[in-house]
């Protein structure tokens, strides 16, 4: 039940960032190109990979709630990751988009224009990205979900990345050549980054890499408060949860049904206090 809480959680949250977002794209997106504003068109594009984001968050965190069969007896948690390792690429081609289209504007006759109205867009896109990013990070590691905490960080750099584009459009309005253009180059390069923090974060739990060491230290101490001794201690993330399994070296002169109660507590103690694990299985050794 809890498990289904917090992924209710975060499909919540990236089903608010999501229809947000598009609204602010769309805005961005239709201003800039009535404007001519290559920098609004930038800041546009940008966002459209926030989207993307989003919307990977929201199918992965809802394929994610499919209970396990017998092909896929660890759940689908990792549909999460595969959907943020497929969506990088097209954030990367949309990266590619914009430097093509920017740079190719410093050999046009350019001139956008820009008035104070157009310039409130993207500081209300830099106030929404500062109030969302909190959210998403928090709710991120609330529920254990590395997309999400990575949408966060990507949305808080969108603030930055936003700043510029505010910088670029405002020194046009004041008539400052070339300067709106670079802002849409650096914007690219931001979407480039955007890219890659999506490839790092889906290919960690798609190669079974491991959890952080604070949660095995705290599986270990729970482990070790049953006196004994491990030999092996594996815990691999699986999209927004762990399956973990060790190895413990337990007294020789235990009765099969001792050692079994030992290892039965240890799976039973984790389970409670470290939510994050979705199962956890212990082999015994004698010692």
């Amino acid at each position: 039940m809890k498990k289904n809480l917090e992924i209710e959680k975060g499909k919540k949250i990236a089903k608010l960032s999501l229809w947000s977002v598009t609204i602010l794209t769309l805005i961005k997106l239709i201003v800039g190109f009535f404007s001519g504003s290559i920098g609004l068109i930038a800041d546009g594009i940008n966002s459209f990979t926030d989207i993307l984001a989003n919307l990977t968050s929201y199918l992965g965190l809802k394929i994610s709630e499919k209970k396990a069969n017998k092909n896929f007896p660890y759940g689908f948690y990792k549909s999460e990751n595969v959907a943020t390792l497929i969506i990088s690429f097209f954030i990367f081609f949309a990266g590619y988009k914009l430097f093509t289209l920017s740079y190719n504007k410093l050999f046009s006759n350019y001139v956008p224009e820009i008035t104070i109205l157009i310039l409130i867009i993207p500081i209300i896109s830099i106030a929404y990205s500062f109030i969302i990013s909190k959210y998403q990070i928090k709710i991120g590691k609330e529920i254990n979900s590395n997309s999400l905490i990575a949408k966060g960080i990507d949305s808080r750099n969108d603030i930055l990345a936003t700043g510029v584009v505010l910088f670029g459009m405002f020194c046009t309005y004041l008539n400052i050549k070339y300067i709106e253009i670079i802002a849409g180059i650096l914007v690219s390069l931001f979407i480039f980054r955007t890219g890659y923090v999506c490839i790092k974060t889906a290919i960690h739990p798609l190669l079974d890499g491991s959890a952080d060491k604070k949660l095995i230290d705290k599986v270990e101490k729970i482990i070790l408060k049953e006196k004994c001794k491990i030999k092996v201690l594996r815990i691999r993330s699986s999209g927004l949860f762990y399956h973990g399994e060790a190895t413990i070296l337990v007294d020789s002169k235990l009765t099969i049904k001792k050692a079994h109660d030992i290892a039965n507590n240890i799976e039973k103690q984790i389970k409670k206090d470290v939510s994050e694990i979705k199962d956890f299985i212990i082999h015994i050794e004698p010692k």
